[in-house]
């Protein structure tokens, strides 16, 4: 029987991306070390999927250091206001994916991201878990 050529074998094994997903990037400002494990974190969570975090930082960058934003008031965003990502993809959606996604990293890639949010909770002016 022939030998298979390693790169053969390599291409089997690597996942594919499927239709519509999106190539994983960098975000700026987060090291490799840091890109590596919310990759991991979002491969393995239950609650997330790949690429979510490339969509949901910026939302709540943008939605953090938009001066004509609305406050943040539970009474005018209840949970059941949004129904889903897809169609709604909320700021506040998104703040809750990236809260997911810190208590689930490990310690050192986690400290990065946190600075980083504790920075933009100070501009929106919700208080930091």
């Amino acid at each position: 029987m022939p030998r298979r050529r390693p790169g053969s074998l390599r291409a089997e094994n690597h996942p594919r991306a499927r239709p519509g997903q999106k190539k994983s990037s960098a975000i700026d400002g987060l090291s490799s070390k840091t890109m590596a494990e919310i990759r991991r974190v979002e491969h393995r969570h239950p609650q997330l999927w790949p690429g979510i975090i490339d969509e949901a930082l910026p939302r709540w960058e943008k939605y953090a250091r938009d001066p004509g934003r609305p406050p943040w008031d539970d009474r005018l965003y209840p949970r059941s206001w949004y129904c889903c990502w897809e169609c709604c993809g909320s700021p506040l959606m998104a703040k809750e994916f990236l809260d997911l996604l810190t208590h689930a990293m490990r310690n050192r890639p986690a400290r990065e991201l946190r600075a980083r949010l504790r920075r933009l909770d100070e501009l929106h002016g919700v208080p930091y878990p």
